[in-house]
């Protein structure tokens, strides 16, 4: 080609020209495509603090036209609380810092807020920079959302009761609450960044320093969590702690290990709630044996009454028919005092095993007390006796003579303890027992009258303590006791409703304290009358099934003066009443019977007759059934084995004088 004349090389240039501004102009609509098609807002401003345009996303995002967007300053939209971070963005601007960022939430047209980020990326000349802003709230929304679940589980873990830990690999601590380093009794500022393993924390737990070192080491190696149960723990000022450590690792998002995590638990008191659960587990298991063993001694004291009830007659009708110059006389009275002898040893069987329950009444235990001080002379003067007895005692209803029986084997007991002397202390006082003290013992909680007899003698150790109120059970020379005076006194307060226990320690002495239900009743006095034989007419049908009883009971009966119609067994007494109740001034009961027990003829009888008189006789004491029968209005009760002075003393107070007590009551004795 030839060369270009300047005409040509004008109209080359025009033409590259018009292409640059085609070009140009492509280029333009290209970057308002994408300025408008931006999901950020976009735009440029000027350090008066005026946008002088935006794209289409400020309507999308804000609600805004650009227009409007435009007319105002841009801090206008910012809410007030932001407007402080807003001033200082726009201050860092006109300095002439570049990619400046910042956060904001912005007032939509709706007036609801969006945060928005922006960042300021360059100044395109003097007084102008470019700004893109980023609609944030989404993300601010989970941020805020995350924070308060991590507030909400700080909050848990400074408020729970058991110590939270966390532990890099080598065993430093990175993490703990406030209960942890209270369990230890150091800050946290003193533990963390302690090793678990060294230093002082060894110290804490020294016992099982080295276990604990392995059991972490076995979590890391096997992945599986692990317990540390009922370790001792010595905190910072020297106190001593009992607890519980879980173990479990923490890993990140690979699985790789990262440390260990877990929870520290105080079981000092959940240890105490066991001992004492296992206690109240003994102490029940020891009422239930009593229980049954009363049973079996209830059952043998009965038998063995039955058969002294035999002798005693025998001898009593031999008494009463000769004279006191007979030269057996002096013999039958000694068996006479054997029987009462042998009785005494069945009223101790029946005391633990029934409570031996012969005649309540209102007492003042304080007097009894007394009295049975004045009886209980020791025969070592070295023993000092100390009596602290509360003024205004609270009455208890009981039986006087059982109740007497026990603090005299405590007072025997005591005085055998100390066999070089000591010193011997006699309490009483009011006071008012709960659930919680009472639940073991099976009674209901209330006002009750305390007896605490303490001696200063050898003591006893634990196996014997747990022993002491079974039966036969002595720590003495067989000749020097029968074992049954601690058992005795058990069955007697328990049947009273009442408690008895006992704390020893070997070496110092013994204290046993006696708990027994107070009473609202006025105490009353009994007129006292002396034995002897008084004889009567009338008809006595005896309810009696041993052979051996309806023939010495007959017999004295027929001595007394009474006519005697006997039935051995409950249909055949029943039967007997019927045909012949008009005749009968008094019905003499035994209480356990083939067919039908005591209760349910003295049912049928009443039924019958309710007018009847009836004596209730048996070898067991006044409790139970016997109580149950003598509630329905039974006349009188006496127990076997029984003198022919009391058999005639019992009928002649219920055929000629059932209202000789001063109290009212029938008589029960």
């Amino acid at each position: 080609m030839g060369k270009k004349t300047p005409d040509e090389k004008l109209l080359q240039k025009i033409a590259d020209l018009e292409n640059q501004i085609i070009q140009d102009k492509h280029l333009h609509e290209q970057l308002e495509r994408v300025f408008d098609l931006s999901p950020d807002i976009l735009g440029w401003g000027n350090l008066k603090g005026y946008f002088t345009k935006v794209n289409n996303s400020i309507t999308r995002i804000l609600g805004y036209s650009e227009e409007e967007f435009i007319q105002k300053p841009f801090i206008n939209f910012i809410h007030e609380d932001d407007l402080k971070i807003a001033k200082k963005t726009l201050a860092d601007a006109v300095k002439g810092k570049m990619n400046i960022r910042a956060s904001n939430r912005f007032i939509c047209k709706d007036g609801s807020c969006k945060w928005i980020e922006w960042r300021i990326l360059s100044i395109l000349e003097k007084n102008h920079f470019v700004a893109v802003g980023r609609d944030i709230s989404d993300r601010k929304a989970a941020e805020d959302l995350l924070l308060e679940s991590e507030e909400k589980y700080r909050t848990i873990l400074e408020n729970m009761e058991e110590g939270y830990y966390e532990l890099d690999l080598s065993g430093r601590i990175t993490f703990l609450n406030g209960a942890y380093s209270r369990m230890l009794g150091y800050t946290k500022e003193e533990l963390l960044g302690v090793n678990y393993w060294k230093e002082k924390l060894k110290k804490a737990f020294p016992d099982i320093a080295d276990k604990m070192y392995k059991v972490f080491h076995t979590v890391y190696k096997t992945g599986n969590s692990a317990t540390i149960e009922n370790y001792k723990v010595i905190r910072k000022d020297g106190s001593i702690g009992v607890h519980e450590l879980s173990i479990s690792l923490i890993r990140d998002k690979e699985g790789k290990p990262l440390g260990f995590r877990g929870l520290i638990r105080n079981i000092a008191e959940r240890i105490r709630a066991e001992e004492e659960r296992k206690k109240m587990e003994a102490q029940l298991q020891q009422i239930k044996k009593m229980e049954a063993i009363g049973t079996l001694a209830g059952g043998i004291a009965h038998d063995f009454n039955n058969l002294l009830m035999s002798i005693l007659g025998k001898a009593s009708v031999m008494l009463y028919r000769i004279d006191e110059d007979h030269p057996f006389y002096e013999n039958l009275k000694s068996i006479e005092q054997l029987i009462g002898s042998g009785a005494g040893i069945t009223r101790q069987l029946l005391g633990f095993a029934r409570g031996g329950k012969f005649e309540v009444k209102p007492l003042n235990l304080n007097g009894l007390i007394e009295n049975a001080v004045n009886m209980f002379t020791p025969t070592k003067k070295e023993i000092k006796i100390h009596k602290k007895l509360q003024n205004d005692i609270w009455t208890v209803e009981a039986d006087p003579t059982q109740i007497d029986q026990v603090l005299l084997n405590l007072f025997v007991n005591a005085s055998q303890a100390m066999p070089k002397g000591g010193e011997l202390f006699i309490d009483t006082e009011n006071t008012i027992l709960d659930e919680n003290f009472i639940k073991p013992y099976l009674t209901d909680p209330g006002k009750f009258v305390k007896i605490s007899v303490t001696d200063t003698g050898t003591g006893m150790d634990e196996a014997t303590l747990k022993r002491i109120f079974d039966p036969f059970f002595t720590t003495r020379e067989k000749s020097r006791g029968t074992g049954l005076g601690l058992a005795s006194a058990y069955g007697i307060i328990k049947n009273h409703k009442g408690i008895i226990n006992a704390y020893s320690e070997v070496g110092i002495g013994t204290t046993f304290n006696i708990y027994l239900p107070a009473s609202d009743k006025a105490i009353t006095e009994d007129i006292q009358f002396p034995d002897q034989i008084k004889k009567g007419t009338g008809t006595i049908l005896l309810i009696e099934d041993e052979d051996r009883i309806v023939e010495t009971a007959s017999e004295i009966l027929s001595l007394l003066g009474y006519t005697v119609i006997t039935a051995q067994n409950g249909m055949t007494a029943i039967q007997t009443f019927k045909e012949t109740k008009d005749t009968i001034d008094l019905v003499i009961l035994d209480m356990i019977l083939p067919e039908m027990n005591g209760c349910e003829i003295y049912d049928h009888l009443k039924a019958i007759d309710p007018e009847v008189k009836v004596l209730l006789s048996t070898g067991y004491s006044i409790n139970g059934m016997a109580t149950e029968i003598m509630n329905k209005g039974c006349n009188a009760f006496i127990q076997k084995p029984f003198t022919i002075e009391k058999l005639s003393q019992k009928i002649h107070d219920v055929l000629c004088e059932p209202e000789r007590r001063v109290d009212g009551h029938k008589d029960r004795g």
